[in-house]
């Protein structure tokens, strides 16, 4: 929840509302350095850790076959409304950052 609460802390009042984009800049700073979508990656980690936690195969099928992909298209839902909003810079920053992970570039540019 660590990532979550990162992540909010840059969107600030953009985490409101539903998938349209609230923000009138594309928040690049924090989680968002690196990665699109940290509140979702961060939620995927905290429900994959309930199931773990109590032992439950069922659980865990069900977070993996049910809320990511869930999670995962409303991220893409997003991305097309902040392309349209930010049309350039969001291309731009699309380029620089992964979707859930850090690029793979990610390492070799920080050498």
């Amino acid at each position: 929840m660590a990532i979550v609460v990162w992540a909010v802390w840059h969107l600030r009042k953009g985490i409101f509302g539903g998938i349209e984009p609230e923000n009138n800049h594309l928040v690049k700073t924090g989680p968002y350095k690196h990665i699109r979508h940290p509140v979702y990656l961060g939620m995927t980690i905290a429900m994959l850790g309930i199931p773990i936690f109590f032992v439950s195969w069922m659980g865990l099928l069900a977070v993996l076959i049910i809320f990511l992909p869930t999670e995962i298209y409303r991220a893409i839902l997003e991305e097309k409304l902040l392309t349209s909003k930010f049309e350039k810079e969001w291309d731009e920053y699309k380029g620089k950052s992964g979707f859930l992970f850090p690029p793979l570039h990610y390492r070799r540019q920080y050498k």
